[in-house]
C-alpha cells in the first residue's frame, strides 16, 4: 500500500540544498508506485517547518506552485541547511477517506505530531474513544497515531518514549514516519518490516523508504552516496528509530534532543484559519470574498442593505391563473418542468392535490440527472397517476462535451468558467417549448424558489448583481452581452474551448437567453410561500423521497454537477451556494444569522463520492481535476 519516504540531513552535511531536495523528489517519484492517489510533504528546514498536502500524485505535486515557492524561499538560501533538515513524504493509496478532502492526505497531524503511515489501523475507533474529549479531525485511522502520542506528550512523556507506548497500542498493520514539527525529529517503526533506511556519518545523511528496493536504486543513481557503510538496513520489529537533525553520528532508540522551536506553515490549517476568519456580513452570512460585496459601517453587506422582500401574489391570483387552464374533464391542462429535485417535485404534488391540476411532468435529460432523481421521479409520478414525458439527449455525446470543457477549464482555471459546465442542459427550454407544442398545452409550471439568486456565479465574470428583486439568477439585456462578451474572451485566451462542445454550448445560450414563445409560464412560488421544512416533510414522509447518501441536505442532489462546482467555490472562495441561499432566508426573516451559519457549515461538507462518479461519466480523472483546483489562488 502506500509509501513513505523522506532524508535527514545534519549541519555538517557536504550536500547543498538543492542536493536535499533533488535526493527527496527522486525517492518520491520511485515510491509512486506504491500509491498515487494523494501525496503530501513535511520539511523542516531553514528554521521554519512546512507542510502540504495534494489530492494528486506526488509527481504533480511538486509541481504545484506551493511547493515551488517553498523550494524557492528556504532551498534557495545560502545557508538553508545551517541547521540540518528533515523532509518526508508519502505516496497514498486511499483505504479509507476521499483524497479530496485535504486532510486525508498525509502527513496527518495532531497538536504537532504528524504522521507518515502506510498500513491499517483496525482498533483506531476504540482508540479514539479512549482519548475523548479529543475528537478525530479526518475519516483516516492515521490521524490516532499522533493524537495518541500528542496526548502522552501532554502528559509530560518525552517524544520517543510517547511513540513506542502509542506504537504498542495499535492493532494493525504500520510502517510510519513521526515527526516533532516543533523541534524536526524523527521517529521511523514498523511492525511489518516495510522500512528500510540507508546512513552516510562521513555526509551527516540519512534516507529511508517504505521498499529494499527503492533505497537501491536512489543508491545505482546517486553512486558513492550511501557511502561504503551504507548498505540500506530494514527497521526491527517493534523497535522506533529516533533521529535529530544533529544525531546522524549515532542514531540511537533513546530520547531524542528537543531541538530549537520552529515555526509550524500546515498548509490546510492555515487555510481553514484564513477562511473562517473571514469578514461576514454581520447581518447575513456573506462572506468578504462575495463579488461585488462592501460592508456599510455597521459591517452590513449591500445586498442585504438592497434586499426587499418577496411579496407573494396569494392563493387567490393563483386560483385565477390556474382557472384558466384547468381542465373540465380530467386532461393535462399544464406542463410542469421537473428535475426531480425536491422543488419540482413539491410543485408537482400541490398541483396535483391542493390545486386540481392535471400536469404532465416533462424532463430533459443531457446525462447529469442523478440516479436519485430518476427514482425520486418515478415516486412521484408513480403514486400522483402523472404522465411523464421524457426527452433524452445524445447522452454519450453530451458526457463527451461536458468532458471537454472540463478539460479546457482544468487546463487554466477560471472561476467564471464553471457555468460553463453547465451549458448542457439549457436545451432544456426548446424541448420544453416543443413539448408544449407537441402536446396542445398552453402553461408551463416552473418550481424555482426565489432564495436560490446565485447571482455570484456571473459575479466572478465581472458582472454586477442585478439590485432589484426580480426572477432569480434574471439578466437584462446589458448583462447577457457583457456575458458574451466575457466568455468569449475567455475562449481567445484558452483556444482549449473551441472544442466538439460548441455548437451544443452555442444552442444554449441561444435556448436560455433568446428563445421566446406565447406560451404561459407560472411560477408556482411566486404566489405562495416556499417552505423547506413542509416541503422536506411531505416529500419524504408522503412519498418515501430519497435522500443522498453524502448530504445532510435535500437541495441539489438531482444534480450530477452541483457536487463539484460548490465544492470549487467553497474551496477558492470560502463560500458556496449554501451561503447565498441561507443569506436569502435571512433577509426573509425564515431562520436566524445564528441557524443559518450553522446550516451552511453541515451542509458545505464537500460531497466526493458524487465528485468521483461525476469525474467517471465524463472520462476527467478524479485526481487531476482536485490538482486543477488547488492550483487557482484562494481568495481567502
Amino acid at each position: 500500500m502506500c509509501g513513505i519516504f523522506g532524508i535527514v540531513v545534519s549541519s555538517r552535511t557536504t550536500l547543498a540544498a538543492s542536493d536535499v531536495f533533488g535526493l527527496f523528489e527522486a525517492l518520491g517519484t520511485a515510491s509512486q508506485t506504491r500509491g498515487r492517489e494523494g501525496s503530501g510533504v513535511l520539511a523542516a528546514i531553514a528554521g521554519e517547518t512546512y507542510v502540504h498536502r495534494s489530492p494528486d500524485a506526488f509527481e504533480r505535486m511538486i509541481e504545484s506552485d506551493a511547493y515551488r515557492r517553498f523550494r524557492q524561499q528556504t532551498g534557495g538560501k545560502p545557508d538553508a541547511l545551517e541547521g540540518g533538515a528533515l523532509m518526508i513524504g508519502h505516496a497514498r493509496l486511499a483505504t479509507n477517506g476521499s483524497q479530496g478532502v485535504e486532510g486525508n492526505n498525509q502527513p496527518v497531524g495532531y497538536e504537532g505530531i504528524y504522521c507518515l503511515h502506510n498500513g491499517i489501523i483496525v482498533n483506531a475507533d476504540a482508540l479514539w474513544r479512549g482519548l475523548a474529549p479529543m475528537q478525530p479531525h479526518t475519516d483516516v485511522d492515521s490521524e490516532v497515531i499522533s493524537a495518541l502520542i500528542a496526548q502522552r506528550r501532554n502528559s509530560g512523556e518525552d517524544f520517543a518514549t510517547a511513540t513506542r507506548s502509542a506504537l504498542a497500542s495499535l492493532e494493525g498493520e504500520y510502517s510510519v514516519a513521526l515527526a516533532q514539527a516543533s523541534s524536526g525529529t524523527l521517529a521511523l517503526a514498523t511492525n511489518n518490516g516495510s522500512l528500510y533506511y540507508a546512513k552516510n556519518a562521513a555526509r551527516g545523511l540519512l534516507v529511508f523508504a517504505s521498499e529494499l528496493y527503492i533505497l537501491k536504486t536512489l543508491a545505482t543513481a546517486h553512486p558513492g552516496l550511501l557511502g561504503s557503510s551504507g548498505e540500506p538496513v530494514q527497521i526491527p520489529l517493534g523497535e522506533v528509530l529516533v533521529v535529530g537533525r544533529e544525531e546522524l553520528d549515532s542514531p540511537a532508540t533513546g530520547p531524542a534532543a528537543q531541538g530549537s522551536v520552529l515555526p509550524v506553515h500546515d498548509t490546510m490549517i492555515e487555510a481553514e484559519r484564513r477562511r473562517t476568519a473571514m469578514r461576514r456580513c454581520t447581518r447575513c452570512v456573506l462572506p468578504e470574498t462575495m463579488p461585488f460585496i462592501t460592508f456599510d459601517p455597521g459591517g452590513v453587506c449591500n445586498y442585504c442593505l438592497n434586499y426587499r422582500a418577496k411579496q407573494f401574489l396569494g392563493e387567490d391570483k393563483l386560483e385565477e391563473m390556474l382557472s384558466r387552464f384547468r381542465s373540465r374533464d380530467g386532461s393535462p391542462d399544464c406542463v410542469i418542468a421537473f428535475s426531480g429535485g425536491r422543488d419540482s417535485s413539491y410543485a408537482l404534488h400541490l398541483l396535483k392535490t391542493r390545486y386540481r391540476m392535471n400536469p404532465i411532468a416533462y424532463t430533459y435529460d443531457w446525462g447529469m440527472v442523478t440516479d436519485i432523481a430518476r427514482r425520486n421521479q418515478a415516486r412521484m409520478c408513480g403514486k400522483l397517476g402523472v404522465e411523464h414525458i421524457w426527452i433524452s439527449a445524445d447522452i454519450g455525446s453530451k458526457r463527451r462535451n461536458i468532458g471537454a470543457n472540463v478539460r479546457a477549464w482544468m487546463h487554466k482555471p477560471d472561476l467564471g468558467m464553471i457555468p460553463l459546465f453547465m451549458a448542457g442542459d439549457k436545451q432544456f427550454f426548446y424541448y420544453g417549448h416543443r413539448t408544449m407544442k407537441n402536446t396542445g398545452i398552453r402553461m408551463m409550471v416552473f418550481a424555482t424558489n426565489h432564495y436560490e439568486k446565485t447571482d455570484f456565479k456571473i459575479g466572478f465574470c465581472g458582472i454586477p448583481p442585478v439590485t432589484d428583486q426580480g426572477r432569480p439568477n434574471y439578466l437584462d439585456l446589458g448583462r447577457k452581452v457583457a456575458l458574451l462578451r466575457y466568455y468569449l474572451w475567455q475562449f481567445l485566451r484558452n483556444p482549449r474551448y473551441f472544442n466538439r462542445s460548441v455548437p451544443d454550448t452555442f444552442g444554449a445560450f441561444l435556448s436560455y437567453y433568446a428563445l421566446d414563445n406565447e406560451a404561459t409560464f407560472l411560477h408556482l412560488f411566486d404566489y405562495v410561500p416556499w417552505d423547506e421544512k413542509e416541503i422536506d416533510r411531505t416529500l419524504i414522509g408522503e412519498y418515501g423521497w430519497e435522500t443522498a447518501p453524502d448530504s445532510t441536505s435535500t437541495w441539489r442532489i438531482g444534480d450530477g454537477t452541483a457536487a463539484l462546482y460548490n465544492y470549487v467555490y467553497r474551496t477558492i472562495c470560502g463560500f458556496s451556494e449554501q451561503e447565498t441561499f441561507r443569506s436569502n432566508q435571512v433577509r426573509e426573516g425564515v431562520i436566524t444569522r445564528d441557524e443559518a451559519l450553522a446550516l451552511v457549515e453541515q451542509e458545505s461538507a464537500p460531497r466526493f463520492e458524487s465528485i468521483q462518479e461525476y469525474c467517471s461519466l465524463i472520462g476527467v480523472p478524479f485526481s487531476e481535476l482536485l490538482s486543477s483546483v488547488y492550483r487557482l489562488k484562494r481568495l481567502y
